[in-house]
């Protein structure tokens, strides 16, 4: 019988082992398959057909005893009266057309965020599946469930009939599988790292955030057990081996800084190690935007986690508070030459990574009081909503469900700036402010209700939340996607913006001091210009 690399290429097999094919090409070689039966078509059919299948089961070596054996193409028996239903059946792994279509979308639209592997050698992978082992067919399976949950794929898998984010669970399932087949803690390799990375994205763009932590702190872990945090680790890796595996320890950080940011969780990762290499890598463009997008992050101290993750105001430094805010305000460097994916994680990012020390500051007003600029979230809303005007939408969607915490973060906090500022200016100048609130909120929701080619589940929370600013009467439970959101700011801004200034007259008529220059907060915010 020729061997299963001959036999699906279709040359001819001298049957040896390894056969001289497989060693002229650097293919595993092996004999799993077990060849259809010729025999009669009636009612012992069935029976003949499912004893090859089940000698072939009780033969195979456990997966446990030894992490180096290839896995092997599992066989299901038929399913008949002669089969004991007690006994275990061993699953088919996911065809290589289905984890070859996966990874050429993540290489398309996601790879300049999470440049973190080899894409030639996964390719490669991707075409004799069956004979991967455990630890690599489970770092694919997170890889592919990641990409079709991050980007909301719509299209029905085959003759299954199930949606996008079913069949995203279908691969996170297989994925946790094969995980279990295992010990990753014996075996433990940057596959590993990288499945654990890719099921906390998987679960992260379902929204199931208990399970993301999880996935992410074991990620993180993992990457500690094989010593990434320590720059002599990567002296005795050779240089390619060694620069990627620089990137998956500071995609963990930048996701961990992010995610702790928004889940109010302190950090456990420190940038310990020397950043990716530019200049020596394949791509000098890309890995410039990857390693600035590691300096912003770098300016957020793991004290201001602290005190973003406590209720108390005792620990906070106001002091670093500000410094760290005028850091993160800092102008961005030249983005014309990275993709622009990139481009748009970076902009986004400052912008958002603004509003959140601004609303950290609010949090703990008694102690921080005014020492971030009042307009610091109209300004980061105008950025960004200026700024994904000038982009493509999937340059935009590529970001799944971090986009849209994002931008929802973003309204959030105008919505807080519009109900604190109001006791702050004068009478005259709440016209201006609260249609420059309304104005880009009505943005932001315009972006929500069709991000990802869907309505975001956070959009009714913020419209919602932005009724009585925008003036609307009625909050709808769906838009109409075919048609341009119009909330209708404008014509209903008077009314209501006028109210506003009656009670702000009456309460406190003894106001007249000058509101704060729009301009001069938009540039101690950092706006690009041109925004």
């Amino acid at each position: 019988m020729a061997c299963d690399n001959c036999r699906r290429r279709k040359v001819k097999c001298n049957r040896t082992q390894p056969c001289s094919k497989c060693i002229e090409v650097n293919l595993q070689c092996g004999y799993h398959t077990v060849p259809r039966r010729k025999g009669p078509k009636g009612r012992t059919a069935r029976v003949l057909s499912a004893l090859p299948s089940l000698a072939v089961y009780n033969e195979r070596p456990s997966l446990s005893s030894s992490s180096s054996s290839p896995a092997t193409t599992c066989v299901t028996p038929p399913m008949s009266c002669d089969v004991p239903p007690s006994l275990p059946c061993p699953p088919q792994r996911v065809s290589s057309t289905v984890l070859l279509a996966h990874v050429n979308v993540f290489l398309k639209h996601l790879y300049p965020i999470m440049p973190v592997f080899d894409s030639n050698q996964v390719v490669e992978d991707c075409g004799h599946v069956e004979s991967l082992s455990p630890p690599r067919y489970a770092f694919l399976l997170a890889l592919c469930a990641a990409t079709h949950l991050q980007l909301n794929l719509d299209a029905t898998q085959g003759d299954s009939g199930l949606r996008s984010s079913e069949y995203g669970e279908v691969l996170v399932t297989e994925a946790l599988r094969t995980l279990r087949d295992f010990d990753p803690i014996e075996h433990l390799q940057i596959d590993t790292v990288l499945s654990s990375f890719f099921l906390f994205a998987a679960y992260g763009n379902m929204d199931r955030q208990s399970h993301a932590w999880y996935y992410l702190s074991q990620s993180i872990s993992y990457a500690y057990a094989l010593d990434l945090h320590r720059e002599q680790t990567y002296a005795s890796l050779s240089h390619a081996e060694a620069e990627l595996r620089r990137r998956v320890f500071w995609l963990l950080f930048i996701t961990e800084r992010a995610y702790a940011l928004q889940r109010k969780k302190p950090v456990m990762l420190h940038g310990s190690i020397r950043k990716p290499s530019i200049f020596t890598s394949s791509a000098p463009a890309l890995l410039y935007g990857f390693v600035n997008l590691i300096s912003v992050f770098e300016k957020l101290t793991p004290e201001f986690y602290n005190w973003n993750a406590c209720d108390s105001d005792d620990s906070i430094d106001t002091y670093a508070l500000s410094k760290i805010y005028q850091s993160i305000a800092c102008p961005l460097p030249p983005l014309t030459e990275i993709p622009e994916i990139q481009q748009v994680d970076l902009v986004v990012t400052q912008q958002w990574l603004q509003t959140r020390l601004w609303q950290t500051a609010i949090d703990h007003a008694s102690k921080c009081g005014d020492i971030l600029p009042l307009q610091a979230p109209a300004a980061a809303g105008r950025a960004v909503m200026g700024f994904l005007a000038s982009v493509s939408h999937e340059s935009t969607d590529a970001h799944g469900i971090g986009i849209e915490q994002k931008l929802y973060d973003l309204g959030t906090s105008l919505v807080h700036l519009s109900q604190r500022s109001l006791q702050r200016v004068a009478a005259a100048q709440v016209n201006y402010m609260a249609a420059n609130v309304a104005e880009v909120l009505s943005a932001i929701l315009t972006s929500l209700v069709r991000i990802r080619g869907a309505q975001s589940y956070l959009f009714a929370s913020l419209l919602h939340k932005s009724e009585s600013i925008l003036g609307l009467d009625a909050v709808p439970h769906a838009m109409n996607l075919d048609l341009p959101l119009d909330l209708d700011c404008h014509n209903r801004l008077v009314e209501w913006a006028t109210t506003q200034t009656n009670l702000l007259t009456v309460d406190k008529p003894e106001e007249t001091a000058e509101y704060v220059d729009t301009q001069a907060s938009d540039t101690a915010c950092g706006i690009p210009q041109g925004v």
